[in-house]
């Protein structure tokens, strides 16, 4: 009996025991990994589609999240023991990026912290990003950068959580919600988008870090940079309302 409980107890261990010896390759091992809580200081070495991506409030590092067609991982910078990550300069949304670094425990919670992230390939996001707000509520797809076009209604930062400026965008009648990531406050005045046309490009995100949370999906848009205003539309005395008209009921 002894022997057998011996024998089960391996087999349970081995898999946990394989993942510390070795490095973590997939996106998928590094999320299993994290989630099972069982593998601190494995090392990992991935690569992905930039997702989103913004520098810490406080510290400035960076959280970024990538994705191979179909697992999203977060990644966090991670600078301990003396050791400084080396970074992109500037990432860019759509960016093949290559990932190296360990699994660390923080709060009782394990995380993917890099000490390199290395640009493989600069792509621009394309023609194929293009999306309707109908898209985010459609049948759920491979995760993937995303564009919408349309008319910023009204731009405000989160009184909530003033890491974001929430905008809605009227895509053709249709409205959409995107919040942009902004934890520095370089949109100094979101006001300034109400009545211009814009092209928003970022990921649609059942959820998200921050304190809201959402029915249904919104596009996150990684800092004020994604957010492209076309100069020759959509005037704002033209995009927002006139109600000087109306009086106190």
């Amino acid at each position: 009996m002894k022997r057998y409980i011996f024998l089960v107890c391996s087999l349970v261990l081995m898999p946990c025991l394989a993942a510390e010896a070795g490095v973590l390759t997939r996106l998928e091992e590094v999320r299993d990994a994290c989630s099972a809580g069982v593998a601190t200081n494995a090392a990992f070495d991935v690569s992905g589609t930039l997702l989103s991506y913004f520098r810490r409030p406080g510290t400035r590092e960076w959280i970024v999240s990538v994705s191979d067609g179909t697992n999203v991982v977060t990644v966090y910078e991670l600078n301990t023991d003396g050791i400084r990550a080396e970074s992109i300069d500037d990432p860019r949304l759509n960016d093949r990026v290559r990932l190296n670094g360990v699994l660390y425990d923080y709060c009782g919670g394990l995380y993917p912290g890099y000490r390199k992230m290395e640009l493989l390939e600069r792509r621009p996001v394309g023609a194929d990003a293009n999306i309707v707000p109908a898209d985010m509520f459609g049948a759920s797809k491979p995760p993937r950068p995303v564009r919408l076009t349309g008319i910023v209604r009204d731009a405000l930062r989160d009184e909530s959580d003033p890491n974001f400026v929430a905008m809605s965008l009227d895509c053709g009648g249709e409205s959409a919600l995107a919040m942009v990531v902004d934890p520095w406050h370089e949109i100094d005045d979101p006001s300034q988008f109400i009545g211009r046309r814009v092209a928003a490009e970022g990921c649609l995100a059942s959820h998200r870090e921050g304190v809201r949370r959402y029915a249904g999906r919104v596009l996150t848009v990684s800092g004020g940079g994604n957010i492209r205003v076309f100069a020759d539309d959509a005037t704002p005395d033209v995009a927002v309302p006139d109600i000087a008209d109306i009086r106190p009921m």
